[in-house]
């Protein structure tokens, strides 16, 4: 018997009186959680450790369901506060996870995938198909989603298609003010539907392009449809990664599969990543050292309003086996128009924020500091800052391993010494054979002086 073939139990516990268990096996993952006047639970069977030829999984519980629906609910690019990662996306498909020790505000929900068996036929390995089911109250009707992809045949590129969609609820448009700012409408159900095609082309190992082209349609309540539309782009050379995205969205008051409610709007984003060895730093430090630069910049293009939301992010980045130094500064501001339809005339710069982080690995230890300061050119704002100090410690135990992490963060205003907020954790895991055990106990406190 294997030490994969044998159940794994796992003991959960926190200072919120939470109690949790799991229990995985080859084909299996049952959990358990209670809380005061709180409780979810989770149930998993897969067969493609027992049945290769009938890959089959079966989720249910209060479960989160994300990938491809994740994009539905909310299409927009996303500004982002970090210059070392993109955000672009590729095909995805309906996804759906057990829930965690602390998640408590998911209705249950059951969850089916299918795919087609990894066997030596033609149709298997040129055309693998996964399909995904999701029977929830949160839609009037099962959420589906199909995912095709083509292998790569050379000089052909490895092509990928993917849909999701279903009908969901949504609440009625009312307000008791006099003025309604959209039109009123009676809570129903909408159709939502994504489409996604993606192609790759991988010249080499460190070589590649990626091109993602996504639209969404979304019925009205009035009864028409309405399609946005995006295109990620991503190359990648040996030191270097480009990307750029674009996202257009031409009605007012879209209504999204999550009641999202989205306004007119061109939105663009565009930024690199380059790493390369620092032959200089590694001579006077006697170690390898590498460097990482990233940038990248957001823009919002309202169609319907004068001011156009935009963000530049920035950062340095230096690495050895043992520590990692970063520095990041992003910086929030806004075009403002006369009018929606004329070119932007003036820039009015909202908040400063940097970064500084370093980590270490000390042997069994790997300390690590994050502060963060924000800074408004609004005199009628405050500064902000907060400081992170963690460590985490894992043994070099094969028999019991054990981890160990803490964090403590202070944040505050330096304007208002009054208010000071302190927060820490101290979280445990320890692994016996078939046995982990893990625990949590958090502390929150506002000080004042």
């Amino acid at each position: 018997m294997t030490a994969e073939s044998v159940p794994h139990f796992e003991v959960y516990f926190d200072d919120d009186c939470t109690g949790g268990m799991r229990l995985t096996t080859t084909f299996s993952d049952l959990r358990l959680t209670t809380r005061p006047q709180k409780q979810n639970f989770g149930a998993a069977v897969f067969t493609s450790n027992i049945l290769p030829r009938l890959p089959l999984t079966v989720k249910t519980g209060n479960l989160s369901a994300g990938g491809a629906l994740s994009l539905l609910n909310s299409p927009e690019l996303s500004a982002g506060s970090s210059p070392f990662t993109s955000s672009v996306t590729s095909t995805q498909i309906l996804t759906a996870s057990l829930p965690g020790y602390t998640s408590f505000s998911k209705p249950v929900s059951t969850f089916f995938e299918f795919s087609t068996p990894k066997t030596k036929s033609a149709v298997s390995r040129l055309f693998p198909i996964k399909i995904n089911t999701w029977l929830t109250e949160q839609a009037s009707s099962p959420v589906t989603s199909l995912a095709l992809t083509f292998p790569p045949l050379p000089p052909y590129p490895n092509i990928s298609l993917s849909y999701i969609g279903g009908f969901f609820y949504y609440n009625s448009n009312s307000t008791s003010s006099w003025f309604l700012k959209s039109p009123y409408y009676p809570s129903g159900n909408h159709y939502c539907g994504l489409l996604q095609f993606s192609t790759q082309i991988k010249k080499s190992k460190n070589q590649s392009f990626l091109l993602n082209l996504t639209t969404a349609l979304y019925e009205s309540p009035f009864g028409f449809y309405q399609l946005i539309y995006r295109a990620d782009t991503k190359l990648t050379t040996k030191h270097t990664n480009l990307f750029s995205q674009i996202y257009y969205n031409p009605y007012d008051n879209l209504l999204t599969s999550s009641e999202k409610t989205l306004s007119p709007g061109l939105q663009l984003k565009t930024g690199f990543l380059y790493k390369t060895p620092s032959k200089l730093a590694s001579l006077y430090f006697k170690t390898p050292v590498f460097l990482r630069a990233g940038t990248n910049v957001y823009l919002k293009l309202n169609l319907t309003q004068p001011e156009h939301p935009l963000k530049v992010n920035a950062g340095l980045q230096f690495s050895t086996e043992k520590t990692t130094q970063s520095f990041s500064l992003s910086a929030d501001g806004k075009l403002i128009s006369k009018s929606p339809d004329s070119p932007s005339q003036d820039f009015t710069l909202k908040t400063i924020t940097t970064q500084l982080k370093s980590t270490w690995k000390l042997g069994t230890f790997t300390p690590a500091l994050t502060l963060n300061l924000t800074l408004p050119q609004n005199q009628a704002s405050s500064k902000k800052y907060k400081i992170t100090a963690s460590t985490g410690y894992q043994s070099k135990s094969k028999n019991a391993p054990l981890k160990i992490n803490a964090t403590t963060t202070i944040s505050g205003t330096p304007d208002n010494k009054e208010e000071l907020k302190l927060s820490s954790s101290l979280s445990i895991h320890l692994k016996i054979k078939y046995l982990t055990l893990t625990g949590k106990i958090s502390f929150n406190e506002d000080i004042e002086f």
